[in-house]
């Protein structure tokens, strides 16, 4: 079983006993990125389900706005 197989597994488990599913997986999603999820594994995720899709979503809108900031530090 590779991580995107467990993360769905324990999602797919987990929600079914959360009320509020959206913020649950925002912050288990914050705390995988912190670790340091793959980009590879962030596209297997995709289209599990409407919530998790939204924290994917929010984890490369932070992704990008990282890497813009990267980008822009050799212009001070």
């Amino acid at each position: 079983m590779n991580e995107a197989e467990l993360l769905t597994e324990v999602w797919c488990i987990l929600r079914e006993y959360i009320k509020d599913k959206q913020q649950a997986i925002d912050h288990l999603m914050s705390t995988i990125v912190d670790i340091g999820l793959s980009d590879e594994t962030v596209e297997e995720l995709k289209g599990i389900d409407k919530y998790l899709d939204k924290a994917l979503e929010e984890y490369v809108y932070v992704d990008n706005d990282d890497a813009e900031d990267y980008d822009n530090d050799d212009n001070w």
